[in-house]
């Protein structure tokens, strides 16, 4: 990374996508490293978050997420891992097979910050990507 560039060692800037294995999944509050999974996707059920630690966020406006599944709730979208600065949320229901884009309008804080996907509901949500996009 240049050292010009703004961003601190790990954070990554918040715009393109990303593989869901580049975060962390905390379920029923044990975390645990999406790396290791050695999957394509993250699976998250009710109550189990998606974690990346660090994104520099400028003008993102929508978050995208790719997903699967038969599952229905809400997403809720945040700085941080309790739900406590929530910056978007989205109503879904899914019966898919098949991999699908959501689009999440969120307004997160400029920035260097952490950014947490909470699924609150029924089924099994399963993650691919996340993405960001300036409309």
């Amino acid at each position: 990374m240049k050292e010009n560039s703004g961003l601190f060692k790990d954070e990554k800037p918040a715009s393109g996508i990303y593989p869901a294995h580049t975060g962390k999944v905390i379920k029923k509050g044990l975390e645990q490293d999406s790396a290791d999974l050695a999957l394509s996707y993250v699976t998250l059920e009710d109550g189990d978050q998606w974690y990346s630690e660090s994104f520099g966020f400028t003008d993102a406006d929508l978050l995208l997420i790719e997903t699967r599944g038969s599952f229905n709730g809400t997403v809720t979208v945040s700085h941080d891992a309790k739900g406590k600065n929530v910056i978007g949320e989205y109503e879904v229901d899914s019966r898919n097979d098949y991999w699908e884009l959501h689009l999440v309008p969120f307004v997160p804080d400029a920035g260097r910050h952490p950014l947490c996907i909470r699924f609150d509901g029924k089924g099994t949500m399963e993650l691919r990507s996340i993405g960001f996009i300036s409309a």
